[in-house]
C-alpha cells in the first residue's frame, strides 16, 4: 500500500518550502534522494516492526504488529467499561478530517480513503494511549519483541499520528481509579524518559505540540519545564556570593588567629594554620577566574622551558626537506577547524552540561562546553528524525526573537562534522565524557562516519551562521597560537605513553625534593 516518495530536484533544493508547503504540515516521508545523498544504507527514517499513521500502512513486513495494536485496545477498553468502540469512533470521526489530513505532507501519496484514514487513528492513537499507560504501571510488555527496537519506530518523522488526536482518545477513557489520572503530557514525557522522571512532577504543557517526535525534539533540548519551578540562580551571582563569603572568612580566621592564644607547637595545628587560609585564597582566585590565568602563565613557563630543551637537543640533528613536512602545525596556521584531536593535544578543557540537555555543544570562554550523547542502537536514528524535524519543521515556525541558538541540533551536527574526522577524535570525545557508548556493535569507525556526512539539505539560519562563524573562529585562534602549538607539539610527539609520563613526574619529584632538601639544609647551617 505504501508507495516509494522520489522527486526529482536539484542541489540547490528548498526543502523546507517542498516539505512544508503550508504552515499546517508537520509530518513527512522523506524523499528517497535525501535518504541516498545522506549515505544512509538501512534508511534510517523507515520502520522495521510496526506502521503508525498512513505513510507505511498496509506493509507486509509489519502486518504482524496489528495484532499487538488490536490487543492494547482490547486492553484500553478493559480499563472501564464505558470506553467502547463506537465511543472512540465518534470522538475521531468530530477531528476535523481536512485538517488533520493536511499535517501530512503528500498525503494524497499513501491512496488511502478517509475512512481507512480514520481507522488508523483510531486504532493506531488507543495504541499508543495504552503503551503510555502501560509504562507507567510497569507493565509494558511486548513477547518476542525488543522494546528498544519498538522504540526506534516510534520516534520516525514518517511514523507519527498528530497529538492532538491522542489527547482526544485519552480525555475520552475512563480509568477504574480516577484520582490516579495523570495529564497525558505527563506520561509522554516519563516515556521518552524511561521513568527517570518523576511522574509526580507536573510539567507545564506546551501547545500546539505536533506528535511524539516534536515531544521528544523539546525533551532533548531541554525546554519542557516543570509547572512553579524554582528559579536557578544565575552562575555569575552564585560565583559573586561564593567569593564574598569565602573572603569574610579570612578576616574572621585572622582575627582568631592573632588575638587568641593558640598553641603553635603541635604539628596539625600548625598545618591548620597554613592550609585554612590557602584554601580560602584557592577558591577566591578560582571563582574570580585568576586562578586560571595564573595557571595558564605557569604552563606557559614551563612548556617554553622545555621547549627550548627539545630544540636544543634536536639542532643537532640533521633533517631532510622531506622530513620537515611542510603541513607541521608549527610552521602553517590552521587554515580549517580544529579536529577533537587537536583541541584535546592544546589543551583546552572540556566542560560537560550534563544528560539534561544532549545535544549541544559551542565554545566559550576557551573551554568547550558539551552534553552526553549516549551512543545505542537508535541514537543515529533518533539523532537525524530530529535534526530533520528541526530543519524542516521546528525553525521555520521560530519567532524573530528567538536566540537561543545554542540549543540547536543543527549547531551540535556542524560542529560534529567539523572536528571529528577519525577514530581518534571518537576517543577522546568518549573520554572527555561528551559520547557514552552503550552498544558494543557500533563501532568507532562508524561512529566516525555518522558526524560526518555532509547532509546537504541542513541549513543554517543568519543567527546560527554568525554565532558559530564566530565560535569557530576563536577556536581556531586559540588553538594555532604559538604557546598552544608547542604544547599540542609536546603532548602528540614526546608525552606519547604512561612511560613517558611517569618519568617526567618522577624527574619533577625528585628536583622538588632535592629542591627542599637544599633550603633546610641552609635554613639549618644559618640556626647554627
Amino acid at each position: 500500500m505504501a508507495m516509494e516518495l522520489r522527486i526529482n530536484v536539484s542541489d540547490t533544493t528548498d526543502w523546507a518550502s517542498l516539505l512544508r508547503p503550508n504552515p499546517n504540515v508537520n509530518i513527512c516521508r522523506i524523499p528517497t534522494e535525501l535518504v541516498e545523498a545522506n549515505g544512509n544504507v538501512d534508511r534510517e527514517y523507515a520502520p522495521k516492526y510496526i506502521s503508525i499513521g498512513p505513510y507505511h500502512y498496509g506493509k507486509e513486513e509489519l502486518r504482524s504488529m496489528q495484532k499487538v495494536k488490536l490487543q492494547y485496545l482490547n486492553d484500553l477498553l478493559a480499563r472501564n467499561k464505558s470506553n467502547t468502540i463506537e465511543r472512540y469512533m465518534d470522538v475521531v470521526k468530530n477531528v476535523d478530517l481536512s485538517s488533520e489530513k493536511n499535517k501530512y505532507c503528500d498525503f494524497g501519496v499513501c491512496g488511502i480513503s478517509d475512512d481507512i484514514f480514520l481507522g488508523i487513528l483510531l486504532l493506531d492513537g488507543c495504541f499508543l494511549v495504552e503503551l503510555l499507560l502501560k509504562h507507567n504501571d510497569g507493565s509494558l510488555t511486548f513477547p518476542g519483541i525488543d522494546i528498544h527496537k519498538l522504540n526506534h519506530d516510534l520516534m520516525l518523522i514518517e511514523n507519527q499520528i498528530p497529538f492532538p488526536v491522542l489527547k482526544l482518545i485519552y480525555q475520552n477513557t475512563d480509568l477504574v481509579e480516577p484520582d490516579q489520572r495523570f495529564n497525558l503530557f505527563d506520561l509522554a514525557i516519563n516515556y521518552l524518559h524511561n521513568g527517570e522522571k518523576s511522574i509526580d512532577g507536573v510539567y507545564e504543557e506546551i501547545e500546539n505540540m505536533d506528535h511524539l517526535l516534536h515531544l521528544l525534539y523539546m525533551c532533548r533540548l531541554n525546554r519542557v519545564q516543570l509547572k512553579n519551578a524554582p528559579s536557578r540562580m544565575k552562575p555569575w551571582l552564585y560565583r559573586l556570593l561564593y567569593i564574598l563569603v569565602a573572603t569574610l572568612l579570612l578576616p574572621i580566621f585572622f582575627t582568631y588567629r592573632y588575638h587568641e592564644k593558640v598553641d603553635k607547637d603541635f604539628l596539625w595545628k600548625k598545618i591548620l594554620l597554613l592550609s585554612t587560609p590557602s584554601l580560602i585564597i584557592i577558591i577566591i582566585l578560582k571563582e574570580s577566574g585568576i586562578l586560571y590565568y595564573l595557571w595558564e602563565g605557569i604552563s606557559f613557563l614551563f612548556v617554553g622551558i622545555f621547549y627550548l630543551v627539545i630544540i636544543w637537543v634536536e639542532a643537532e640533528t640533521k633533517y631532510t626537506a622531506k622530513s620537515v613536512k611542510t603541513n607541521c602545525p608549527l610552521i602553517h596556521g590552521l587554515t580549517q577547524t580544529p579536529t577533537v584531536t587537536e583541541i584535546a593535544y592544546s589543551g583546552i578543557n572540556w566542560l560537560g552540561i550534563g544528560p539534561t540537555v544532549t545535544y549541544k555543544m559551542f565554545f566559550k570562554p576557551n573551554k568547550m562546553h558539551a552534553g552526553l550523547m549516549e551512543i545505542n542502537d537508535n541514537s543515529f536514528s533518533e539523532f537525524e528524525n530530529l535534526l530533520f524535524y528541526e530543519q524542516i519543521y521546528f525553525l521555520p515556525r521560530l519567532p524573530e526573537n528567538e536566540e537561543n541558538d545554542a540549543l540547536y541540533i543543527s549547531t551540535y551536527a556542524v560542529y560534529m562534522r567539523n572536528m571529528v574526522k577519525t577514530e581518534s577524535d571518537v576517543i577522546f570525545l568518549r573520554k572527555h565524557g561528551v559520547l557514552k557508548s552503550t552498544s558494543s556493535l557500533i563501532e568507532d569507525k562508524e561512529i566516525t562516519s555518522f558526524f560526518r556526512k555532509q547532509r546537504p539539505w541542513l541549513v543554517l539560519t543568519k543567527l546560527n551562521q554568525k554565532n558559530i562563524g564566530s565560535q569557530f573562529r576563536s577556536l581556531e585562534k586559540f588553538c594555532s597560537s604559538g604557546h598552544r602549538k608547542r604544547k599540542a607539539k609536546l603532548r602528540k610527539e614526546y608525552f606519547v605513553s604512561t612511560v613517558v609520563i611517569f618519568a617526567f613526574l618522577g624527574f619533577v619529584i625528585v628536583t622538588a625534593f632535592t629542591a627542599a632538601q637544599t633550603v633546610y639544609a641552609i635554613r639549618g647551617d644559618k640556626k647554627d
